[in-house]
């Protein structure tokens, strides 16, 4: 299984960084589209922690701040920067070692995260469609984002594992992967949900333990929302500071009917046919998969559809472990369909990865 993950995670993330230095080299920087998307002044550092990297390195580095009416770092989740703080701290915390630390939890989380992957899809489909997941990962168009500082590699870590241990009925350590994914993205309630879909159809016996160890995720969300009350004194602070970057409740045709307004996506019809695969492949889910799984992916489309904006909305895509596991089996009988996946999809990832680099934004 390692095999299987590493060997693509070398090529692929090998093919990034390539990509990112030919950038680099010949493609000038956006300066003024991203000002503060500088945190150390060494390029090639800078080259991976662009947008909003730099929230999650001010807060590893001097905590978290609010400022009424302006964008914040309090609407970024904590456990991310919280790993990079721990990591920095013994090389002195400055913003070298920190998008260092990034780097290495990124990176490290997304490894683990393949070798789950491997190891959950086994028991759903054959050997050969299974050791093919790690690769329909990475050749995502918006992979970059799982290497760079962000945290959509931990979070997908988290996510696997959690559905991975309810698998074995490893109920506590579900729970607790359960309430630290919710603490490092909006959407990380999902994975309880989806446990919960699997508790549910499990064994009634097991169900109040299962259920309990789910419970430390709504209290892992109360706790940070009474910790963000107590230092803006405004118990609406995280949704009146996600209102400054376009993001809030809304209905589903708002942020569809922004693709077709240029001001808003770069790349308006990849968003919007990215995210029709993704329903697609979600629906399937619900005949190919665990119920938990085609739950979990399910929740985190409707937040996607309701957050307001599809600006994020092919990096958010990433957190979908069960469409690729769907894509897999699907490939499985139609290599044509597999090798145009993995040849355009690697493609648009050494693009976007050069455009991140660059800070032109993709998402």
């Amino acid at each position: 299984m390692l095999r299987d993950a590493l060997v693509p995670f070398l090529l692929t993330r090998g093919a990034l960084a390539a990509g990112v230095a030919v950038a680099t080299a010949f493609v000038p920087l956006d300066v003024a589209a991203c000002q503060a998307c500088m945190p150390t002044g060494i390029e090639a550092l800078d080259d991976w922690a662009r947008w909003d990297s730099r929230w999650y390195v001010e807060i590893a580095r001097n905590g978290y701040s609010y400022v009424p009416g302006q964008q914040s770092s309090i609407a970024f989740f904590p456990l991310y920067p919280l790993l990079l703080w721990l990591l920095a701290a013994p090389f002195g915390g400055g913003p070298v070692a920190v998008v260092v630390a990034g780097l290495v939890v990124s990176n490290a989380a997304l490894l683990v995260a393949l070798v789950l992957l491997l190891r959950l899809a086994r028991p759903d489909l054959d050997g050969t469609a299974a050791r093919r997941v790690p690769l329909l990962v990475l050749a995502f168009p918006t992979s970059v984002f799982l290497s760079a500082v962000y945290p959509e590699s931990l979070f997908l870590a988290l996510a696997v594992s959690g559905f991975l241990a309810a698998r074995g009925g490893r109920w506590a350590t579900a729970g607790i992967a359960a309430a630290l994914g919710a603490l490092t993205r909006p959407f990380g309630f999902a994975v309880a949900l989806g446990l919960a879909v699997e508790a549910l159809r499990g064994a009634p016996a097991s169900r109040p333990r299962a259920l309990a160890a789910l419970a430390l995720t709504p209290a892992a969300l109360a706790a940070w929302w009474a910790y963000l009350t107590a230092l803006t004194g405004e118990p609406l602070a995280f949704l009146v500071v996600n209102a400054t970057f376009r993001r809030g409740p809304s209905d589903v045709l708002g942020p569809l009917r922004q693709l077709a307004d240029p001001a808003y996506y770069g790349f308006p019809y990849l968003v919007g046919a990215l995210l029709a695969v993704a329903v697609i492949l979600t629906a399937l889910a619900w005949r190919l998969l665990p119920a938990g799984q085609a739950a979990y992916a399910t929740t985190i489309l409707v937040v996607i559809l309701g957050s307001g904006t599809l600006g994020s909305s092919m990096r958010w895509e990433l957190a979908l472990f069960p469409i690729f596991l769907v894509l897999a089996s699907l490939a499985a009988r139609r290599a044509a369909v597999r090798r145009a996946y993995v040849a355009l999809g690697s493609a648009l990832s050494l693009l976007f990865a050069a455009m991140y680099a660059r800070q032109y934004w993709i998402g």
